[in-house]
């Protein structure tokens, strides 16, 4: 984890279950538990789009320590919403956290649009403003929550607010930053309403959205089967490729230090390292 990489972070619901089906303590939930593990972790939030069976935030690690926001947050999510749902199994799948890398100022737009737009992309509602989960709508520059009333002990703070702000890589003001997404949302749902004409799909609509059962999930044809990536850069395909060819030599340089210290516990890993050097206390080559 490199401090200050700014990523797309989305993870699903164990076999797609609608845990995160939009409610009042549901949205609660997420958000005090994603506040709560911004602020304890020093990560800045950009945008949030909570669908029923998975999350697509944009976030920055400002303090390289993405995992341990990551741990803390899924985990507060996962025992508030089994005691309030009364699920008996696991709630997030044990598949890896998808976190694209989003390498310049066009990805982390394109990235925001497609969080926001979501909703709408998937037939769920016309616009991104009839969504009833936790979504960060152009112009939210601030959430504020309340402590829920589950799981969450008396000594977290009652309150918390949480600052959405424009991504690093974004080169205008923050009132820029909100007219863009306005008008961009609004032509991607254009788009989308487009798409649907010509196809002649319908739309779930909020009510039917609000009455889905927690416990099912979405049909087999609905259900995406393609991987995810790891680095997105808005169409720049030589930053792209130059980000590639930096990853793969991170890769080989970290399986050669991780041989070497096997055997040697004083070799260091290249920067960017996480695991071994928070919990088994190998060191960074400068």
């Amino acid at each position: 984890m490199v401090a200050g990489t700014t990523y797309q972070k989305t993870r699903r619901s164990v076999r797609r279950r609608f845990f995160f089906r939009p409610s009042a303590i549901t949205n609660q939930i997420i958000l005090y538990s994603l506040a709560h593990a911004a602020w304890k972790h020093g990560v800045g939030v950009h945008w949030i789009a909570m669908m029923s069976t998975h999350d697509h935030d944009g976030v920055s690690d400002r303090l390289g320590n993405l995992p341990d926001f990551l741990r803390d947050y899924h985990r507060d999510v996962a025992m508030a919403l089994r005691r309030v749902l009364g699920i008996a199994e696991t709630v997030w799948s044990d598949a890896p956290t998808s976190a694209v890398e989003l390498l310049n100022e066009a990805a982390q737009c394109q990235a925001a649009v497609y969080a926001i737009t979501n909703p709408v992309a998937a037939g769920l509602v016309f616009s991104a403003a009839e969504w009833p989960g936790l979504i960060t709508l152009p112009g939210c520059r601030e959430l504020v929550v309340r402590r829920p009333d589950v799981y969450f002990s008396k000594d977290r703070p009652d309150e918390l607010r949480l600052r959405i702000t424009p991504p690093p890589a974004w080169s205008g003001s923050e009132d820029e930053w909100h007219s863009f997404l306005a008008v961009r949302v609004a032509e991607r749902e254009r788009e989308l309403a487009a798409e649907r004409r010509r196809e002649g799909r319908a739309v779930l609509g909020r009510v039917r959205v609000l009455q889905r059962d927690p416990f099912d999930g979405p049909r087999e044809e609905e259900v995406e089967k393609k991987g995810n990536p790891v680095l997105a850069a808005g169409g720049d395909t030589v930053l792209l490729m130059k980000a590639k060819a930096a990853l793969r030599w991170w890769l080989d340089c970290y399986r050669s230090c991780r041989r070497r210290w096997t055997e040697d516990k004083s070799a260091g890993f290249p920067m960017g390292t996480w695991w071994v050097v928070q919990y088994a206390g190998a060191r960074i080559d400068d």
